[in-house]
């Protein structure tokens, strides 16, 4: 019970004392330590650790540890092994470590496609990707017979796998029964082989998709079980290859909607978001509790109007993301979308509301914040805002990030009044940052201090101010230039 309690707590150090002690203790705790082992965490200070914790878990898929570490192991992530290997690449004494003894049927050099057991007098470049993938199928092969022969279930649920070949995955996921999230970068090879996992995927984060790939996303329309759904596009294509044709967006949009316990979805890049969303968010079983929609193509007025109206049906969304459409950043004006800031204004559950992206008046803001008693992270953009929007601000007792990228002018009276009501509303560790104040209402240095003096004794929290437009630090900068 004690080292189940230290393995909820991620209590890394605590358990490697516990395993220490006894060889009884020492198989209980052992468990529960791999069993949060993720090998990218903090915990792993250096690079001979992380070898030796790579090689300790490698060979306990060939049942040559005294207990099989890699059947603990929850979170998978190759793609540490592979900075590992890189790391290692150049220091003899960790290669010779590394892969000596059993390890040597897992090394292979680029342009050898054959074991490497010649001795390493020299630094012949690894071939990562074989050797990851010889690495990773040693140990889902060992997890798998051991799941089977003892009757048990595989504890393994995350795999980030990034490099690998196409045809090996599809093997991999047959063989992990429990998986509930892939990460992996070859967005093609993801479609193919997740359907095996229809059934029970609940999280699946699709990042840096090519437009082949988002135009293939209807493959995916057995996998209805997803709680969280994120699409991305690569944001450096600019082909507009990736819109889709009436059929193509019919097929996607079935499959989204048809995610009924869907509760966190993200689009970005994606140029036809909105079509999609639309539906989605008129589905009346969705109820999302997270959604972001980042640079997306800009449609019929039709279309974006119904999209918006739509969205104050979800009325248990808490944190939203609206940003402009794609390669327009200004183009997004909430003052011309009243049907926007109105859908907003009705979900009442919101936490965090995030308009950083998007052009965003005073009016609107006194109203949402007015709105949203519950909010506790705010940004925003747009053009000059006054400071009317400092009352209805202050009123936000659970307020802990306040980022205003709209071109403020606010004097020094008007932030010690907004910090005074803050403390009054029972603020606290709260971060406000003001991004583009104008230079002419620029606070005095015993104004600054006094204002982040008074943020850190009473709200606990930090104030920043930037000028980005102020001539005496341009003219600073091109006197420093000359020198």
């Amino acid at each position: 019970m004690i080292c189940r309690e230290l393995g909820d707590r991620r209590e890394f150090t605590t358990l490697y004392h516990f395993s220490t002690v006894s060889r009884r203790v020492a198989s209980i705790a052992v468990e529960q330590l791999y069993g949060i082992l993720e090998v990218s965490d903090s915990f792993i200070y250096h690079t001979a650790q992380a070898a030796r914790l790579w090689r300790s878990i490698i060979l306990s898929s060939l049942g040559a540890t005294t207990y099989p570490y890699c059947a603990y192991i929850r979170a998978l992530s190759l793609g540490s092994l592979v900075e590992c290997l890189y790391d290692i690449r150049s220091d003899r004494a960790l290669r010779n470590f590394f892969f000596e003894g059993l390890m040597q049927d897992f090394l292979v050099l680029q342009g050898d496609g054959k074991s490497a057991k010649s001795t390493l007098s020299r630094y012949p470049p690894f071939d990562n990707p074989r050797i990851t993938s010889r690495c990773a199928d040693s140990i889902i092969q060992y997890i798998k017979r051991l799941a089977d022969s003892n009757g048990t279930a595989i504890a393994l649920t995350h795999l980030e796998a990034s490099v690998f070949p196409r045809d090996i995955l599809p093997t991999w996921l047959s063989r992990l029964g429990s998986l509930t999230s892939l990460q992996i970068q070859d967005g093609e090879v993801t479609l193919a082989a997740l359907n095996i996992h229809a059934e029970s995927l609940k999280v699946l984060d699709l990042r840096s998709l090519l437009a082949s790939t988002v135009k293939s996303l209807h493959v995916l329309s057995p996998c209805t079980a997803l709680e969280r759904l994120l699409i991305e596009r690569e944001a450096t294509d600019t082909s507009g290859l990736d819109i889709l044709n009436e059929e193509e967006l019919a097929q996607v949009t079935q499959w989204i909607t048809s995610c009924r316990a869907l509760r966190e979805l993200s689009f970005n890049h994606v140029q036809d978001a909105l079509p999609i969303l639309k539906q989605v968010l008129q589905t009346p079983d969705i109820r999302l509790e997270q959604l972001a929609i980042q640079d997306y193509r800009s449609l019929s007025r039709e279309i974006t109007r119904a999209t918006w109206c739509a969205l104050g049906k979800q009325d248990r969304l808490n944190s939203l993301t609206i940003a402009s459409p794609y390669s327009f950043l200004d183009e997004l004006v909430l003052p011309e979308h009243p049907e926007l800031t109105d859908s907003i204004c009705y979900l009442s559950n919101m936490t965090a509301l995030n308009l950083m992206q998007t052009s965003v008046s005073s009016t609107e803001i006194c109203r949402i914040a007015t709105a949203l008693p519950r909010l506790e992270e705010l940004s925003f953009g747009g053009g000059l805002v006054d400071d009317s929007i400092l009352d209805p601000l202050c009123k936000l007792p659970k307020l802990t990030t306040l980022s205003i990228n709209a071109v403020t002018a606010f004097t020094f009276d008007n932030l010690w009044v907004f910090a005074q009501r803050l403390h009054q509303a029972g603020c606290r560790n709260i971060r406000f940052e003001l991004l583009n104040q104008w230079y002419e209402t620029k606070l005095t240095e015993s104004e600054e201090t006094q204002l982040t003096e008074y943020f850190i004794d009473y709200l606990k929290g930090q104030i920043a101010i930037t000028y980005p437009n102020d001539p005496d630090e341009l003219h600073e900068a091109d006197f420093s230039d000359s020198d």
